[in-house]
């Protein structure tokens, strides 16, 4: 997945003997690279059925998302998520239905966007001051770790865990369920890097 000609997204793919043509995915004028998640790893025998996401940044400086599926040769449409954007965002998907994305915002902070519900989505502030693009990785179905540099020019990583258990806190007279996620504290991980 490339932003070609014109801005628009395309894509060409492979399918075990040879590259197909390019195709376009016209309908976006691309402000930035696109960034395509899939769930399937293709380390199983299963076809891949699961959609692939690809986001980008849109002319209103807003995250894009449009959804394409690896037998489907009809055209979809980009859906708008919102936010507004200085950076290439940085893309996970932990299952089906759990996607995430990372992206600095307008105050130079990481900002979160989940995709439970691709109908309504919700942007979440996780703090920080960036000087870069966020780097995100889901190297295990309960964790995310996003890594960026910081004004001091090191590497600081934030990462959020799942909740597998249903966890309820004692609150007064009463009992508040724990968030479904745990989010760390920044930590710096030192140097003095220029990207």
């Amino acid at each position: 997945f490339v932003r070609g000609d014109g801005d628009v997204m395309a894509s060409r793919s492979w399918d075990g003997r040879g590259w197909s043509a390019w195709r376009t995915h016209a309908g976006l004028f691309l402000r930035s690279a696109p960034r395509c998640v899939v769930v399937n790893d293709g380390s199983s025998e299963i076809p891949v059925s699961s959609p692939i996401y690809c986001v980008a940044k849109g002319p209103d400086a807003g995250l894009w998302l449009i959804r394409l599926d690896a037998a489907d040769t009809g055209e979809r449409r980009w859906e708008s998520l919102g936010g507004v954007i200085t950076s290439q965002p940085s893309c996970v998907a932990r299952a089906v239905l759990d996607f995430h994305c990372f992206v600095r915002g307008t105050d130079n902070a990481l900002h979160h966007l989940q995709l439970e519900d691709l109908n309504r989505p919700v942007w979440e502030s996780w703090g920080g001051v960036l000087t870069s693009d966020p780097s995100c990785v889901s190297y295990h179905e309960d964790r995310i770790d996003c890594f960026v540099r910081g004004t001091d020019g090191a590497i600081f990583q934030i990462s959020s865990t799942r909740r597998r258990d249903t966890a309820y806190d004692v609150l007064g007279r009463g009992f508040v369920r724990r968030p479904a996620e745990t989010r760390s504290e920044w930590a710096s991980l030192d140097g003095n890097w220029a990207s």
